[in-house]
């Protein structure tokens, strides 16, 4: 994600004892707890799959730095 385009996403909710900072790092982390979501749901929607190639990817996800 685009630097610029991350902060016009975070701007309206700075304020009320939040810092760009703080929302930046949440998320980075939510972003990364995304991965698992994902995971997730390949393994609820294809319950006889076991080992799905799309599930791994995506937990894979969890190794790289986000894009944001």
């Amino acid at each position: 994600m685009l630097p610029r385009l991350r902060d016009a996403y975070l701007e309206p909710w700075t304020g009320h004892g939040r810092t760009a900072a703080e929302l930046r790092h949440a998320l980075t982390l939510a972003s990364r707890l995304s991965a698992i979501a994902r995971a997730s749901a390949w393994v609820r929607l294809f319950p006889g799959a076991s080992g799905a190639p799309e599930s791994a990817d995506c937990l894979l996800e969890l190794l790289t730095e986000p894009p944001v």
